[in-house]
């Protein structure tokens, strides 16, 4: 069925087309980058286009793999844990790209920021937790807070990791 939650299913595809849209299987990076048919180990938590990069990013098992290939990842789960910062390997990860950083958070834990060279940085002054796709607005980076899904919070402009409740800000 074309809304099925079931795992084995696409959750959602930005920028991808299915090969054969009749027939289903691979997906093709658009506009015709590559095809992603390669087995997996486990089931991504969600495929993001990483234009900083380049490359379409995928996580799997708490990790992001940039390309087709999936060999060694991008950023290891434990690179992320080293900067301080927490990745689920098993829930769904949201994201969006701000200032040439790919914004990542799994709902249970303080949002990040990759950049295009790999590097981890935990959003300190962002919520503990967040809630769905963090949106940019206006040069602002925007969290639904998890615990209270009635409050939103703020960024300054372009500093995605100043404003939100920090003191000054709140």
């Amino acid at each position: 069925p074309p809304f099925s939650r079931a795992a084995e299913f696409m959750h959602r595809a930005i920028n991808m087309v299915p090969a054969d849209p009749e027939r289903s299987g691979p997906y093709i990076r658009y506009p015709a980058f590559g095809v992603t048919d390669t087995a997996l180990a486990a089931a991504p938590q969600n495929i993001f286009y990483f234009a900083a990069l380049g490359e379409v990013v995928s996580i799997i098992g708490g990790a992001l793999y940039s390309g087709v290939t999936f060999g060694a990842p991008f950023v290891s789960n434990a690179t992320i844990v080293a900067a301080g910062a927490a990745l689920s390997t098993t829930a769904r990860v949201w994201g969006v790209e701000y200032n040439k950083q790919l914004i990542l958070h799994d709902g249970t834990n303080r949002p990040f920021m990759v950049s295009s060279a790999g590097a981890v940085t935990s959003l300190t002054n962002a919520p503990a937790s967040a809630f769905g796709n963090p949106t940019v607005y206006y040069g602002k980076l925007f969290f639904i807070k998890a615990a209270d899904r009635q409050t939103i919070a703020w960024s300054e402009e372009n500093a995605a990791n100043t404003g939100y409740e920090a003191i000054g800000y709140n």
